[in-house]
């Protein structure tokens, strides 16, 4: 059957065998596929594209405008984000959390564990510790020290400018006096 004109089928048009389509398939109604659709070049959306199952992309998928996700988002490899990311509600991270630059907290770090710093804590406020602080090595102060309990000391204390005392001092011990 050659048609070199429009042909207009007043019923359904059943094709047993492969077809070839030479130019653009145009329809007007609903379409079904009871089989696989295979495209191989570009495919050009001009509304929303429902899917009802699972979908598998073979390369990337790139995405123009904003991107709304209405239930988990699984990522199996490595992810990279070009801007900024804000989370709305508490993040559960299960491994390690790598910060190469500064890190702005807006309230208050909770550390449920240890923390090991490998540089200098600089507070700005007043710090509270609720346990005992343990320091290594020597120890600066650069202001008053305010001891609010008794202050006990292993070893040799020494005063290199004048010591006031405003009540009793009691020595158990040898006394040199220069």
């Amino acid at each position: 059957l050659i048609v070199g004109d429009t042909a207009t089928m007043g019923s359904t048009l059943a094709v047993t065998g492969g077809t070839t389509l030479a130019s653009t398939l145009a329809v007007t109604g609903a379409s079904t596929l009871a089989d696989n659709l295979t495209v191989s070049k570009i495919a050009d959306m001009k509304s929303t594209l429902i899917v009802g199952n699972a979908a598998t992309m073979g390369s990337t998928l790139a995405v123009t405008g904003g991107a709304t996700l209405a239930s988990t988002l699984a990522v199996t490899g490595a992810s990279t984000l070009s801007d900024n990311l804000t989370v709305s509600k508490a993040t559960d991270l299960k491994s390690t959390l790598n910060v190469d630059e500064a890190a702005t907290i807006g309230s208050t770090l909770a550390v449920t564990g240890g923390a090991t710093l490998a540089s200098t804590l600089d507070v700005t406020g007043a710090s509270t510790l609720s346990d005992t602080l343990t320091v290594n090595k020597s120890t600066d102060l650069k202001s008053t020290l305010n001891v609010g309990d008794s202050a006990n000391f292993s070893n040799t204390v020494d005063v290199v400018g004048d010591a006031n005392m405003h009540s009793i001092l009691t020595v158990t011990g040898s006394t040199h006096l220069n």
